[in-house]
């Protein structure tokens, strides 16, 4: 049996992280070199050779920090951008990762947003050219983060102090409406976020299910690395399933809409090494977590925001009564939550450092320190219940509309993984509610009237666009436009 390591991160569980500290990858890599922190299909990475790799590429990132960096890094989810971002973490170079999907010229406005010194690219040949053409002012840094991976003895070992404090990365948040922004976090951050007393053990593996240009995909590594266990990347998101079994994952980071296909594919979890579920970043239904304790899973629900480096609540559900009182739980370890006029407050370690926005941070706390959420909750026995977001509110008829209420039920009633609601503006009622829904919507109107107030039921029912099959996190702002536009047509085909 392979004996578990020491866990990294309770080095401070009681007290305040300090400014410096020993890297976590030089800690197991001193103390367990062998042991695997990176693996994929045709790549292993031990800790011995990260480390290494961390070294090599501090190297070349030394050859351009003439200026304070702001490193803008476009790359599909592979374990090249991974090793980059921790290199970049012990260079004291602050890092972006973003979509690489995102047309060239949003990319080049996210770079004038973060006053970009330099750009890291990792795609074919044909995207990375149209990035170039569009980004021509911006210093492009040109190198494989693994080139040493297959020598990395001519590295010569050092040890380096982890800057904890200063801004570490920026991670775009998703936002409703509006110009994403940039959240910038600290080591201290991300440490405290991994400390949430759910520690992983030197012998699990974690599938980097969720990309790393989110805040959920970026804290996988540091459960990872602070714990010295091994995180698992998947040949392409059609292949987790076979992933999950071939590397024997123990814990997984997942949206509801990836649990849902792999359920309605008939994955089996009992024929897998998976400990842990955790569900995040949508619509959970009754039915889907009811189909996990079917399939003899008992998933983690949670509540987060990319402000407060991923967690902010979590709870295992294990049997129907919390199936149905669903709530997000307590706040975690290191978090403090508090609700002021129907919205959510948060604070504590994890909190980020503030918006960065060329070249300027702001934090965004009130006088107390507080972080105002936008999402609408209740607190009842220390448990939050979490019923929207502020923003997505509109009024029909004179009555306020909250569309994550509906969407809900539109879930529930259809089975469908995805729905979005929301205001259409119209002469009678001001606004009337249209729901877009990735699933069957015939007879959908009248079933809705037996579980929800006149005024909550959509008036309009619209099928799921096609541009937004393979997007995991529902992009609210884009369906929303998307249902405005197919409306617009209707109307003009009259």
């Amino acid at each position: 049996m392979t004996e578990i390591l020491p866990n990294f991160i309770r080095k401070f569980t009681c007290s305040d992280i300090p400014a410096e500290i020993r890297s976590p990858v030089e800690f197991y890599a001193a103390t367990a070199p062998d042991s695997p922190a990176v693996l994929s299909a045709d790549l292993k990475i031990t800790y011995s050779d990260l480390y290494r790799l961390i070294l090599s590429n501090i190297s070349r990132l030394n050859k351009v920090k003439t200026a304070p960096v702001t490193l803008l890094a476009v790359s599909d989810n592979v374990p090249e951008l991974l090793v980059l971002i921790w290199s970049c973490f012990h260079a004291n170079i602050t890092i972006c990762p973003i979509n690489p999907k995102f047309p060239p010229e949003k990319i080049n406005e996210i770079a004038v947003k973060i006053a970009a010194s330099h750009i890291w690219i990792n795609l074919s040949d044909e995207r990375a050219e149209l990035i170039r053409k569009e980004l021509r002012s911006v210093p492009e840094i040109m190198f494989n983060p693994l080139d040493c991976a297959d020598d990395s003895t001519k590295t010569p070992w050092k040890s380096i102090r982890l800057n904890t404090a200063g801004p570490a990365n920026l991670i775009l948040t998703s936002g409703s409406s509006g110009t994403p922004k940039a959240a910038c976090h600290c080591i201290a951050n991300h440490l405290a976020n991994a400390d949430d007393g759910y520690s992983l053990k030197s012998t699990d593996r974690y599938l980097q299910s969720l990309p790393l240009f989110h805040i959920g995909g970026l804290a996988i590594s540091f459960r990872c690395f602070t714990a010295g266990a091994a995180v698992v990347f998947p040949s392409s998101s059609r292949e987790i399933e076979d992933t999950v079994k071939n590397f024997k994952i123990t814990h997984l980071s997942l949206v509801p809409t990836q649990l849902f296909r792999m359920l309605k594919n008939g994955f089996d979890f009992s024929s897998t090494s998976v400990t842990r579920v955790m569900l995040g970043g949508g619509v959970i239904t009754k039915d889907l977590l009811r189909s996990c304790l079917n399939n003899g899973i008992c998933p983690f629900v949670s509540y987060g925001l990319t402000e407060m480096s991923s967690q902010v609540c979590t709870r295992q559900i294990r049997n129907e009564d919390d199936i149905e009182n669903l709530h997000a739980g307590p706040a975690l370890k290191n978090r403090e939550l508090k609700i002021e006029n129907n919205e959510i407050l948060v604070r504590g370690k994890t909190l980020f450092l503030g918006y960065y926005d060329r070249g300027t941070l702001t934090a965004k706390v009130d006088s107390e320190g507080f972080f105002h959420t936008g999402d609408c909750g209740y607190l009842s026995s220390g448990n939050l219940y979490v019923t929207g977001r502020k923003d997505n509110q509109f009024i029909s008829g004179g009555e306020n509309i909250q569309p994550e209420n509906i969407e809900k039920v539109i879930c529930e009633i259809t089975g469908s993984p995805r729905a979005v609601v929301t205001g259409i503006k119209d002469p009678e009622w001001g606004e009337i509610a249209v729901a877009v829904v990735d699933g069957p919507t015939e007879g959908l109107k009248d079933k809705l009237k037996k579980y929800l107030p006149p005024h909550e039921v959509p008036k309009i029912y619209i099928p799921w666009p096609d541009s937004s099959e393979q997007t995991l996190k529902i992009q609210r702002k884009a369906v929303c436009e998307y249902a405005s536009a197919f409306i617009e047509r209707k109307k003009n085909d009259r």
